[in-house]
Parts: C-alpha cells; structure tokens; sequence
C-alpha cells in the first residue's frame, strides 16, 4: 500500500547565486525544505540522509559551498558536525547572513516606497521583511506604521490615515486591507459594459408614436372617427398666416404676426434684469458699476442703471502706490462721508480700485476735514533761509580773502613724527582725495624741509546752531536769528556749506559721539551698544581690556 506522504513534490533547487545579497532567498529556501522534511515525514531520518537530501536538493552551487565549509573536529564520541543538518544549516546562515550594519538596513527601510505597479499587501510584506534589521525595539511598529503612511502611493489612503486618531499599526493594516479590497471592486465595476435601457425607451417611444398616429387616422379633427374611404391626413383647423404678416419681434426675437397674445416672450420674465414680456437676449438694461453704502462702510456692485445710488463715472487717471507699482481705478464718484469727532459730512471724490487696498485720503482732503495740521510758516521759513543764502552752500571752494594766522606757543619745539599708514584698502581713495583737495588748493604739497609739518589732517567741520527759550516758539525765533547771522558770516568770509549735510529745527541730533537734546546732553546710543552689550571677562586679558575701557570713559 502507498504511503501517504509520497505526493508531496520537494522545492525547487536553489537557483540563485552564492553570495551575502542572497539572504532573502536563502531563508525562503531553507524554510521550504524543512517545511518538505516534516511534511513527507523523513524529519525523523538519520542527520546523514537529511544533509544528504538537503545537498541533492539544493543543487550543484549549493554543495561546493559545503565542501568549502572547515567544520571543527568532533570530540570523542560525538558525530561528525558535517553530516548534522542543524550544523550544516549554521553554516549556510552565516554565509548568507553576514554582520548586519543597522545604518544601512534603517536607509534601506526609509528608502522603501511603495512601486508603480505593486499592491499594497506586497508593500506591507517587503516592509515588514526589511523592518527586521533596523533594530528599532520597542518603536518597531510605530516606525513601520510612518513608513507605510509615507511610503504609499495611494493620496486617498494617506488622507484618511491622516484622519484617523491614535493611529496604531494594526489600524493602519486595516485600512490598507479594506481600501485595497474596495479599489478592486470600482476596478471591477468600471471594467464591466453598462446595460442602459436605450432599445427599450426607443421601442416604446415608437409604440406610442404608432398608437398616436393610429388614432389620428382614425378620428377625425374634432374628435369624431373617420370613414374608411377618407383616407390621408386630417386638415388643420388653424388658418395659414401670410409671409407677408410675419415680422421680427424686439421682445422675443422671432417672427411672428405683429401681436403681442402671438409673442412667445409676452407675460414671461427676463432672467437678465427681472422685468416682464421680453427675453434677456434682447434684454435693454445695462449693467453698470455703482457704489453703495452708509457713511462708514461702501460696496462696489454692478446692477441698472436705474438702482444706482452713487454712479461710477470713468476715470483716466493712473496711481503709483509706495511699491512703484501701477494701479488703474475702476472708476470715480463723489460720496458723502461723515468726521467721526464733529459729526460734520464732507462730499468727496474718491478713486474706486479693483484691490485689497487700505483706503486713502489725500492731504488736501485731511487739512480739510481737519484731521491734520501743517505748519506752513515753519516749512517757508526753512526754505527762504536757504535760498537767500544760496551762495553760501556753493561746491565751488575759494581761499580765503586775507591771510589767516595761526598762533603757536613759542616754547613748542617741532617733534618728528613718522607719516602715517594706511590701509591698502583705502589707499587709492586716500591718494584720490588728496590730489582732489590740491587741485582746489585746500592743502599744498611740500617738497622742500621745514620746521613744522602737519602729515594728519584733522577735518572737524560740523558746526551746530543752538535756539533757547521758554516756549518752543521762542526756541525757533532765537535758533532762525542766530542761523541768520552765522550764514552772513560766513557770505561775508567766502565759507562754503554742504548743503546735503544741513538739517535745521531738530529737537535732537548726534554730535561727537553724543545726542544732544532738549532735555539735555546724553550719550549717543550706537556708541554705548558695544559696551552695553560686552560680555563679562573670563581671564586676565579681558579683565584687562574692561578696566582699560573703564579708564577711557
């Protein structure tokens, strides 16, 4: 009698080939065999015939590499490690499964997305082999969770995984099971023709176009049967209108007999401006912009003319805003607008654009509605100065008229002094500015020895003009007088100003490393930032550099 066992076939030979980068194929041969021992029951065979099963059926390649493998020698009494198929599978694992790197199995696992063609459930399996040599613990599943998430190809799937709270993996496999089942099902339902039921419709379309037309043969006009001898179609009983009668209709745009009962357009209503015995294709109404509202709020709309509250009238002006950009208005119109503080109402022509922009009054329009003041006096002062003294803020540089002397103590002896260095940096705009003061004769080159020689010119021109007094009016009256009478002096000596650096009535200015005020003398604040912001010392030399800085001030 046959045993039971012997139908089951033995797995394939191991077909790929030897090396490290076959350890997927290694283990799925290895489990089939030992699954094909158990099931045709030759487990319980002795360690030689299995090692010798294993070998037959795993090939030629596969047993050179167990005739390359140097198993220990047994101790005594023990068998042989070679023919043991326990020792023998050991051997074959760690030639196919080499020392794991855990860096490159976590990029290999982030690098796994999901492929054009490839279903989800092959997607999951693929993850879940390489998950296994991340070595990520505990956060296994979590990790596995993100990856099919972010991996998937599926937006639909991503999207509602994105929805689901305290999203677990188990979830997540779920979700995937159920989507991939239901996106075969439309597959299935797309695929399939759709039965429409046209040939019926038809057939009983036609069935009652044939019993209609039975029983117009078969009645008269008026309802009555016919005779069988009178044959043909009945005679309507409307009358025929003349060609001559017909005539284009400017209410519904068809030609009928000049009534309007014969209208089609008579008592219907136009969609276009909601009025009554016309149709909106010839629909007089025009649509125009109009601007509606209360004192505080407006709306641009567009309706008839006839419901417009404040026309949009054209407008050929074009805005530039503080970006330099462009902007043509939609439109103009004059709206009355109410002072909140007042209460006084104000009609105003404003620019309608077609943007999101914070609406503007001009200056004019604010002087007017007195939300602003401006100090013209102050500005026309300011100017006059400078234009009656215009000669004085010249560029062209002169020599003075007489000879100017400079005292020096007479117990001052000359001191050499070396020339002094400059950066290699500034040197070509230190030569340039130079030649450029000797050409207008600031300073003069000295080519012959003498007692005194300046080589550092000190260039310390800013001049500051003070106003005192009680009031800040009396300020400004004594600051124009005592400008006054500097810039005729300095008209009378031929001293020229620059006037890009003149800045009049300021209630502070820097000067020299201070902020002089109102309120009084300070220091300028850019210079005290370094030391405001110096960082406590931590050795000698910055204990050093404090105590100089300290010295300095």
């Amino acid at each position: 009698m046959a045993s039971s066992t012997e139908g089951i076939a033995a797995p394939a030979k191991f077909t790929a080939s030897l090396g490290a980068d076959n350890e997927r194929e290694w283990r799925s041969f290895k489990q089939q065999f030992e699954s094909y021992l158990l099931a045709s029951e030759k487990d319980n065979r002795p360690e030689e015939t299995k090692v010798a099963l294993l070998l037959n059926i795993g090939g030629e390649e596969l047993l050179q590499k167990y005739n390359s493998f140097e198993f220990p020698v047994p101790a005594t009494g023990n068998p042989n490690p070679a023919n043991v198929l326990k020792d023998v599978l050991a051997k074959f694992d760690v030639y196919f499964s080499p020392r794991k790197n855990e860096l490159v199995a976590r990029y290999k696992f982030r690098r796994c997305v999901q492929e054009t063609n490839e279903t989800l459930e092959t997607y999951v399996t693929r993850l879940k082999i390489l998950v296994k040599d991340c070595n990520y613990g505990n956060q296994r599943d979590k990790q596995l969770r993100d990856q099919v998430v972010f991996g998937c190809t599926e937006d639909k799937l991503r999207q509602k995984l994105f929805e689901v709270e305290d999203l677990t993996l188990e979830k997540t496999l779920d979700l995937c099971v159920a989507f991939q089942a239901s996106k075969r099902q439309m597959d299935v339902i797309k695929s399939t023709p759709r039965q429409t039921n046209d040939s019926v419709a038809k057939v009983r379309e036609k069935s009652r176009r044939e019993k209609t037309t039975d029983s117009r043969h078969n009645a008269d006009h008026d309802g009555r049967p016919r005779h069988e001898n009178n044959e043909g179609r009945p005679k309507s009983s409307k009358p025929s209108v003349p060609t001559s009668k017909l005539r284009p209709c400017k209410f519904c745009g068809e030609k009928h007999e000049w009534r309007k009962e014969k209208c089609p357009a008579h008592g219907k209503k136009c969609i276009k401006c909601g009025n009554y015995n016309h149709y909106a294709v010839k629909c007089k109404s025009r649509k125009i912009n109009y601007v509606s509202g209360n004192d505080n709020d407006f709306d641009v709309n567009s309706s008839d003319e006839s419901e417009c509250e404040y026309l949009l009238r054209p407008c050929d002006t074009t805005l530039e805003v503080w970006t330099l950009d462009t902007v043509r208005p939609k439109g103009k119109c004059r709206l009355v607008i109410r002072n909140c503080k007042n209460r006084k109402k104000y009609n105003l022509e404003f620019l309608v654009v077609d943007c999101k922009y914070t609406p503007l009054l001009s200056k004019r329009t604010s002087e007017q509605m007195g939300l602003i003041t401006v100090n013209y006096e102050n500005i026309s002062a300011t100017k006059d100065v400078l234009d009656k003294y215009d000669n004085v803020f010249n560029t062209d540089v002169r020599t003075f008229q007489n000879v100017v002397r400079l005292t020096i103590d007479t117990n001052a002896k000359p001191v050499v002094i070396p020339k002094c260095r400059v950066p290699i940096n500034l040197k070509n705009r230190v030569c340039k500015k130079i030649n450029e003061m000797e050409k207008q004769k600031i300073i003069a080159k000295v080519d012959q020895p003498t007692d005194w020689l300046i080589l550092n010119l000190v260039n310390l021109d800013d001049v500051l003009i003070c106003g005192v007094g009680e009031t800040y009016e009396e300020a400004v009256k004594d600051h124009d007088s005592r400008l006054i009478k500097f810039l005729e002096r300095c008209q009378a000596k031929g001293i020229k100003l620059n006037k890009s650096k003149a800045v009049l009535r300021k209630s502070e200015i820097a000067f020299l490393g201070h902020k002089i005020t109102s309120k009084g003398l300070m220091a300028d604040p850019k210079r005290v930032e370094a030391i405001l912001n110096m960082k406590p010392p931590t050795d000698v030399a910055g204990a050093k550099e404090f105590t100089d800085m300290i010295n300095y001030l």
